[in-house]
């Protein structure tokens, strides 16, 4: 797949201890000002063969005014974190996770 900034990997026998690795590195990382855990959103685009669930992304980092003054334009992050199911992670990319204006550090 060659190098991507879309893809993590490392020895997580689950998506607890990989997500228990994530915070630990993104909590000491001043580039995010916030970080929200397990934030609810919608499906932007239904299948017939889709089943009513909770949908839920992982993480959503905003970026600190000290990120965005250095160039970065996309606002904010959302991180699925997965074990190795990539069915789950296509599905998550038919969903919408609406964001509050958030104040910025």
């Amino acid at each position: 797949m060659g190098q991507s900034n879309q893809q993590t990997d490392g020895a997580f026998d689950d998506e607890k201890k990989a997500a228990d690795a994530f915070d630990a590195a993104i909590a000491i990382d001043s580039r995010f000002s916030r970080v929200y855990h397990e934030v609810a959103g919608r499906k932007l685009v239904r299948s017939p063969f889709d089943v009513d669930q909770d949908l839920r992304i992982d993480r959503i980092l905003i970026p600190s005014l000290a990120l965005q003054a250095a160039g970065w334009l996309h606002g904010p992050i959302g991180v699925e974190i997965k074990a190795s199911n990539l069915d789950s992670l296509r599905d998550s990319l038919r969903n919408f996770i609406p964001l509050r204006k958030v104040g910025s550090r």
